[in-house]
């Protein structure tokens, strides 16, 4: 398979969790609107702020999320292990290993950050709502139809869909690449169209420019126009203006000698030194 081929492969797959996951994350993202909805109908704009000064929280949108990462993830550790499986000719795959990679990978470094950052950005946005109906003198009910079309909720669903999704198939290919036994590579695979970072001289990012970079699996990527620092395309650890709406993929490959030879991973061994403790016990050689 090419690389436009593959392009192809990732951009249709990802667009299909987009739109299963897209209703269910507007639907979290609802709940918090609707609270406000209701309390405005109930006490009013005091109500309304006093509650939602002190909401931090979507428990809803936590289950999703980690809903989307682990069968995103698991969908393309597995397009990229029977991909690879030319060069292996055999395995079965590693479902459970994966799953436990990718879940850790969630909890470890993304899960409270997407919900608090989600939760954070939707509260502060309404409270924006809110505060613009009270100096516009607006009544409870033009509020609250502003409320129930908002269309900061869609952009917002929308946001978080495209961004997780790329980023939950990033971390899929990741999960693969940690149970090979062979060393593999990974190369930067960007969409090519002028919505790509660094297609515009103003872009704070250039992914066009990173397009077709190969390093090993455990190096890290380095944005020549930030100089930020990616394990892959949505690395959580890189900036916003690097990451968020990104569509870019990491694709790997076995690693080969110079004699196009597979290269096994290295086996790591312990050395028992005497008088060391193992297991509680006086080690003597």
């Amino acid at each position: 398979m090419n690389r436009s081929q593959l392009r192809s492969q990732y951009l249709r797959v990802n667009r299909n969790f987009e739109k299963q996951y897209y209703p269910k994350i507007r639907k979290a993202i609802h709940v918090k609107v609707q609270a406000v909805i209701d309390d405005l109908k109930a006490g009013g704009y005091d109500r309304a702020f006093t509650n939602l000064s002190t909401d931090f929280g979507n428990d809803q949108l936590h289950g999703i999320v980690q809903d989307l990462y682990v069968n995103v993830g698991l969908r393309h550790a597995r397009l990229t292990y029977r991909r690879l499986q030319a060069d292996v000719k055999k395995g079965f795959g590693f479902n459970t290993e994966w799953t436990n990679f990718i879940i850790n990978y969630l909890k470890q470094y993304l899960i409270q950050k997407i919900t608090f950052d989600v939760s954070n950005t939707t509260r502060n946005a309404l409270m924006k709502v809110l505060t613009a109906g009270t100096i516009q003198g607006l009544s409870i009910d033009q509020m609250v139809g502003k409320l129930e079309d908002w269309p900061f909720e869609r952009y917002q669903a929308a946001r978080i869909v495209r961004t997780e999704t790329n980023r939950a198939s990033n971390v899929g290919a990741t999960a693969q690449e940690s149970t090979s036994e062979y060393e593999q590579q990974k190369e930067w695979l960007s969409v090519q169209d002028f919505r790509t970072r660094g297609h515009n001289p103003k872009d704070h990012a250039n992914h066009v420019a990173l397009n077709g970079t190969v390093i090993d699996s455990g190096d890290q990527f380095i944005d020549p126009r930030n100089q930020d620092r990616l394990m892959f395309p949505g690395d959580p650890k890189g900036s916003a203006v690097s990451t968020i709406n990104c569509r870019c993929q990491a694709v790997y490959v076995n690693k080969r000698d110079a004699n196009g030879v597979l290269v096994p991973k290295r086996k790591t061994t312990t050395v028992i030194y005497p008088g060391q403790r193992q297991r509680g016990q006086i080690i003597t050689i």
